[in-house]
């Protein structure tokens, strides 16, 4: 994370502008800086993938749903999401109305295999790689 200092942060303040006139109270004029960039990381293929992404822990699907489209709508090219959060309906729709190649989607599988269960990996990849295109 060294170049999170470069990370340029939404801000969102009042700016005093001192009145010209005597007795004059101070206008405040907000200020909304809505550009930013987060740090990337280079892959193997070349692709830079953001350091940063908008996550669902906890929403509920409609939450999930706004959630998701405002992040994406403000720069956000990254969404974190997980079968666990029983709210991928909403995560679905909401990136429905963005082009598949203008985000990362981050998922975790359920601890497949850990739990001594007879499933291997293979097996919970391909459910998992199943959930998502039929949820999302």
């Amino acid at each position: 994370f060294s170049r999170l200092a470069e990370f340029p942060r939404f801000v969102s303040s009042s700016v005093a502008v001192p009145a010209m006139a005597r007795g004059a109270v101070s206008l405040l004029l907000p200020l909304l800086v809505v550009s930013a960039k987060p740090p990337t990381v280079k892959l193997s293929n070349g692709v830079e993938m953001p350091m940063i992404a908008a996550g669902t822990f906890q929403y509920n699907s409609s939450v999930a749903y706004s959630s998701v489209k405002a992040a994406l709508s403000v720069g956000f090219t990254m969404i974190d999401t997980a079968f666990d959060y029983n709210n991928q309906d909403g995560v679905g729709r909401a990136l429905a109305h963005f082009p598949r190649d203008q985000y990362f989607l981050e998922t975790k599988v359920p601890g497949c295999g850990m739990d001594g269960s007879s499933k291997n990996w293979f097996t919970c990849y391909n459910d998992t790689k199943k959930d998502l295109e039929t949820n999302l």
